[in-house]
C-alpha cells in the first residue's frame, strides 16, 4: 500500500536541489518529463494563488520498491515555488530540473494599491529577455521602449555589461513597481508577529539601494511603505506556511510502461495522455453558467 504523503511549498522549494542531505527529499524528475515551459504571468499567477490562500491542486508521484519517488505531474509547479525561494542576491549552487544556467527571479510589491487586474498581489518575474519585468497593470505587456532604456541605464551603471541578456539577477530589479523586494526575504521570515516581520522585511529591503520608474532620481525608501500593505503581505505570508500540497503516489510500474509506449511509435503513452488533454476544458460560456446557477438556483427551471 503506497503512503500518500503532503508537503509544504519549502519542502517543494528543496526538491530542486542537486545535493541533498535528507534523502527523503530528493525528488527525481523521468527522462520523459519536458523542460520548464512556464511564462512569468503564469509563475505570478501561482503564488498570487499562494498568498491568496487558494487551493494549488495536488502533484502526482511514481514510488518504486526503494520508495525512490519520482515526480510525474507538477513539474512547472513545484520549479515556480523552487524559484520564488530563490534568493538572487545569494546566489549558490542551487539545481533546477531544468534550468541549468540561467535562473529567472521572483519579486514581490510591498504597495498593494495598484495591482493588475487579475490578481491581489504584484508578483515580478524577471526573465533574462525581460530583466527589467513587465507592466504593472498589465503584466503580459513589455515595458515601454522609453522605460527599458531608463532602466538598462540604472542596471549596466557599472559599465561593465554590454547586453541587457548578460545582466545577472542580483542586478536587477522590477522597473514598474513602487517597493519591490525578492520574495524570498519574505518566504525567509521565520516570525509570525506582525511588528518583528515589518522591522525585518524593511531592514534587508533597504540594504538594496535599487532604484524604479516611481522612485525618481533616489533610491527606493522602504520605510515608506505603509503599515496596511504589509499587513496584506504578512496575511499572504502566513497562507504560504499553512499550505500544504497533497501526493498522489502510483506505482513504478505506470511510468516504466509509459516511457515503453514513448520509445514504441504505434502506441501512446497513454499516462500523460490521459493526465494532460483527456479532460474537457470548461468553456467561457458554461463558467458563466455555473456562476449564475451558484448564485440564482432558480435560473436552472428556466
Amino acid at each position: 500500500m503506497l503512503e500518500n504523503k503532503s508537503y509544504t511549498l519549502k519542502e517543494i522549494s528543496q526538491w530542486q536541489k542537486e545535493v541533498s542531505n535528507d534523502e527523503e527529499t530528493k525528488i527525481t524528475l523521468p527522462s520523459l518529463q519536458r523542460g520548464f515551459v512556464w511564462k512569468p504571468e503564469q509563475i505570478e499567477a501561482l503564488w498570487d494563488s499562494v498568498f491568496r490562500g487558494y487551493p494549488i491542486g495536488a502533484i502526482m508521484m511514481s514510488v518504486d520498491k526503494e520508495k525512490n519517488r519520482f515526480l510525474l505531474d507538477g513539474q512547472q509547479r513545484s520549479t515556480s515555488i523552487a524559484l520564488g525561494h530563490f534568493n538572487p542576491f545569494n546566489e549558490n549552487s542551487d539545481f533546477f530540473f531544468s534550468l541549468k544556467t540561467y535562473k529567472p527571479s521572483v519579486w514581490i510589491d510591498l504597495n498593494t494599491e495598484i495591482v493588475t487586474d487579475t490578481q491581489k498581489f504584484t508578483f515580478r518575474c524577471l526573465t533574462q529577455s525581460h530583466p527589467w519585468g513587465y507592466q504593472l497593470k498589465v503584466n503580459s505587456s513589455p515595458l515601454s521602449m522609453q522605460d527599458r532604456r531608463n532602466a538598462n541605464a540604472f542596471f549596466s551603471r557599472d559599465g561593465k555589461v554590454e547586453r541587457y541578456t548578460d545582466l545577472k539577477s542580483n542586478q536587477i530589479n522590477p522597473w514598474d513597481s513602487r517597493f519591490p523586494v525578492p520574495l524570498s526575504f519574505i518566504l525567509e521570515e521565520t516570525t509570525e508577529n506582525f511588528i518583528e516581520f515589518k522591522l525585518n522585511i524593511v531592514r534587508k529591503a533597504n540594504t538594496l539601494n535599487i532604484k524604479t520608474k516611481h522612485s525618481g532620481n533616489e533610491c527606493v525608501n522602504f520605510n515608506e511603505v505603509k503599515d496596511e500593505d504589509l499587513n496584506k503581505i504578512f496575511l499572504g505570508f502566513l497562507n504560504y506556511k499553512k499550505l500544504k500540497i497533497p501526493e498522489i503516489a502510483v506505482c513504478a510500474e505506470i511510468l516504466n510502461e509509459s516511457e515503453e509506449n514513448v520509445a514504441n511509435e504505434s502506441q501512446d503513452p497513454t499516462l500523460f495522455v490521459r493526465l494532460n488533454s483527456a479532460g474537457t476544458r470548461i468553456s467561457g460560456e458554461e463558467l458563466i453558467y455555473s456562476i449564475y446557477k451558484a448564485s440564482f438556483p432558480k435560473i436552472k427551471d428556466l
